[in-house]
């Protein structure tokens, strides 16, 4: 068990340095900058999810492997535990779905989802004015 709590540490370290070079996709970096300057104490593992976790696992063996003084054995270890964890998350995806996220505050979603969200909005305003 020590381990298995060492490997996610670990991922929870690479996930939260990884991400704003290599995880985020363009139009989600704004958010991301934003959300470093203005929320105290921010953690990227508490407001990115399994998306995000994902990009990150497929990037890392090669992310892995490109560090200093690790050895290839530890190299395929690591690995293997990863890909363990990644198993995991397909065989509970539903159950992993269901769980209760809570949608993005309006502030925390980028200019065009903001947008979106607020034509769908008026647009189910508009038709329940009826009832």
């Amino acid at each position: 068990m020590t381990r298995w709590v060492a490997i996610c540490d670990g991922l929870r370290r690479y996930f939260n340095r990884a991400l704003p070079l290599l995880l985020l996709y363009r139009n989600e970096r704004p958010q991301y900058a934003k959300l470093s300057r203005t929320v105290e104490n921010f953690d990227p593992c508490m407001w990115y999810g399994l998306e995000h976790l994902l990009r990150l696992l497929v990037k890392v063996e090669y992310l892995i492997s490109a560090a200093d003084g690790v050895t290839e054995g530890e190299v395929r270890g690591l690995v293997g535990r990863i890909s363990e964890i990644a198993r995991w998350i397909g065989d509970n995806i539903d159950d992993i779905r269901r769980g209760k996220y809570r949608d993005p505050h309006i502030d925390e979603r980028t200019e065009k989802d903001a947008e979106r969200v607020r034509k769908k909005g008026s647009v189910a305003k508009e038709a329940n004015k009826g009832d």
